[in-house]
């Protein structure tokens, strides 16, 4: 009786030794875990940044052709493109998110495409 006592302590003792360490690798799993979806996260913002760059890029290179046509029957040209594609680039970056924010969007649509 005294052997069959000793022998289901030492199941016990093993049984919960082995929970122990099954808990600290699940531990250290989700740690590692966490980390991937950091990483992934930046990752899907990045994605996200340059989605909306290149269509602020198309955007603007449209806006650009659109006002040369239009100048064009006018009379006049666009002497300079790239400072005035600049200007449109740069004028797009600073309404584009506010303007993306008050639709029904209420995103960008790289944000809305790659991170939702």
């Amino acid at each position: 009786m005294v052997n069959e006592v000793k022998e289901e302590v030492v199941e016990t003792t093993n049984e919960v030794e082995t929970e122990v360490s099954l808990e600290e690798v699940a531990g250290e799993m989700f740690t590692e875990t966490k980390e991937d979806s950091k990483a992934m996260k930046f990752l899907k913002k990045a994605l996200a940044g340059l989605v909306d760059q290149i269509i602020g890029i198309a955007v603007s290179l449209v806006l650009l052709i659109v006002l040369d046509f239009i100048l064009k029957l006018v009379g006049f040209y666009i002497a300079e493109r790239e400072p005035m594609f600049l200007i449109m680039y740069v004028l797009f970056n600073i309404f584009y998110r506010p303007i993306c924010s008050l639709t029904k969007l209420k995103d960008t649509i790289g944000t809305r495409t790659i991170i939702k």
